[in-house]
């Protein structure tokens, strides 16, 4: 299963707030409480990977490790 080290920051990068190594799923969970917490109107299929990818890089860095 792929991995993602998601990495937040409130103010600026160059204080990270908290990092995390999350896997494929629970990056998707990520991206749905993100979704339900947002202002976001349109429609997003989280099942896709990638749409969960980059719906979270609004907010937070997300790498493939």
């Amino acid at each position: 299963m792929r991995k993602f080290k998601v990495t937040s920051s409130y103010d600026n990068w160059e204080t990270i707030d908290s990092e995390c190594v999350i896997n494929e799923k629970e990056l998707k969970e990520l991206a749905v409480y993100y979704y339900q917490n947002s202002d976001e109107v349109q429609k997003i299929d989280f099942s896709i990977l990638e749409n969960a990818i980059e719906f979270i890089k609004r907010v937070d860095r997300v790498e493939e490790i």
